[in-house]
């Protein structure tokens, strides 16, 4: 069975061997879509695990309290979760965009 042939608007350039059609999506605009989305990934990442650690820290506060221990802590941890997200996230975009920009990765 023939493949399907796709249609020359698609892709109307070519490269430079004449081989393969290259797409019509400018690189950096497909560069942006994918760390956007990489971005929103490490943010779900992120978010999942604060609530695990959270989960955690609130069995040991329990614990703590009880036995008298470590408590002042714990307190510091519980607070420390409480950062937005986007302080961490943020950081590592520039990053990302930067050594995108220098021409390291590519």
């Amino acid at each position: 069975m023939p493949k399907r042939k796709r249609d020359e608007a698609e892709y109307p350039f070519t490269s430079p061997s004449g081989r393969h059609r290259l797409p019509r999506v400018p690189q950096p605009k497909r560069v942006e879509e994918k760390l956007h989305y990489a971005k929103k990934l490490l943010h779900r990442a992120l978010k999942l695990a604060r609530g695990f650690e959270r989960q955690k820290l609130g069995r040991r506060h329990k614990a703590a309290v009880k036995k008298q221990v470590d408590v002042e802590r714990l307190d510091a941890e519980i607070h420390a979760l409480k950062v937005r997200l986007n302080d961490f996230t943020a950081p590592v975009s520039r990053s990302l965009l930067m050594y995108i920009a220098d021409g390291a990765c590519c």
